[in-house]
């Protein structure tokens, strides 16, 4: 092999290496939320109501794009050992007595943090019996379908 064929053989490896990373870069950018969710948490000071249990929600953008988290709701269903099945009513949660509410444009790096009321009048996330679960939903704008986290 000769030195012009060694150099255009390099030459071929590192133009496609180079395209295959193009085509990882272009689907991995954009934004990326990670959602957590917990039960029983309690407000310090409480504006609202004194030892007023909530569920915390914390929404994290891990990506290199900024999104607009939209809104938040969840929804109860039993869960079997294949599928889900989900009830009828989807609560929204209009908005944030812990801080800022939705609409929230979110950098890349940035977090928010939201609260939902852990016991409503027609709901009770604290005391779920048997199958029954609660999913926690977050839309954003970079994407149709919601953010969802099961709620244990």
């Amino acid at each position: 092999m000769s030195i012009t064929e060694i150099i255009a053989v390099y030459a071929a490896l590192l133009s496609s290496l180079l395209f295959l990373w193009e085509i990882y870069k272009h689907f991995t950018r954009g934004a990326k939320i990670r959602l957590e969710v917990s039960k029983d948490t309690v407000l310090i000071p409480d504006p609202i109501e004194e030892g007023k249990l909530w569920v915390r929600v914390t929404a994290t953008n891990l990506g290199d794009q900024t999104t607009i988290l939209k809104s938040l709701s969840f929804r109860f269903f039993n869960e079997k050992i294949f599928k889900r099945k989900f009830s009828n009513k989807a609560y929204f949660v209009p908005n944030n007595p812990a801080g800022e509410s939705l609409p929230k444009k979110l950098q890349p790096g940035d977090q928010w943090t939201g609260v939902i009321a852990q016991i409503g009048d027609e709901f009770d996330l604290s005391n779920l019996e048997g199958l029954m679960k609660v999913q926690i939903e977050l839309y954003a704008s970079h994407r149709t379908k919601p953010h969802k986290k099961v709620l244990r």
